[in-house]
């Protein structure tokens, strides 16, 4: 049960993340051209339904590597590094990001202990819940910024 849950939560992110500012739905799994993608997350829901324990979710260093170094830039930080991981000096005021991101954390909204919190632009950690509650803006009460989104077809989303 462990595992599928945790599953569960990836496929809640992905969904969430996808239709982020995208009011056509392109990048969903509920779009036709996603079918592919679509099939082998019902897949993974499968077969983690036949696994027991955890599962052993993997940070994508690109994609963290990305984040830290547009949070940065975002608080007028100093860079992560290019040879890591981890990306970031233990001195550096975002690298608690970088440690919750591979281990996680708390959310800074309601408390919740969660695997895989979310990032948000102006370098707060939230749950999958929480944030969804707010797409336009951070959920954390103190902050409140809201989000820059990039169009789903502007060419800068590609690099």
């Amino acid at each position: 049960a462990a595992s599928h849950n945790e599953l569960v939560e990836v496929v809640r992110r992905n969904l969430l993340l996808a239709d982020f500012c995208d009011e056509d739905h392109a990048e969903s799994l509920l779009c036709k051209k996603q079918a592919q993608w679509a099939r082998e997350m019902m897949n993974n829901v499968r077969l983690s339904c036949c696994v027991a324990g955890n599962t052993n979710l993997q940070v994508k260093e690109s994609d963290l590597q990305e984040a830290l170094q547009l949070i940065a830039e975002r608080q007028g930080l100093h860079p992560p590094h290019q040879y890591g991981p981890p990306w970031l000096l233990p001195d550096h005021p975002l690298q608690h990001l970088e440690r919750v991101a591979r281990l996680g954390g708390a959310c800074q909204v309601c408390g919740a202990t969660t695997k895989q919190p979310m990032l948000t632009p102006c370098a707060h950690l939230a749950c999958l819940d929480c944030t969804a509650q707010s797409r336009k803006a951070c959920p954390v009460p103190s902050c409140r910024l809201p989000y820059k989104m990039q169009a789903v077809d502007d060419p800068e989303r590609r690099r």
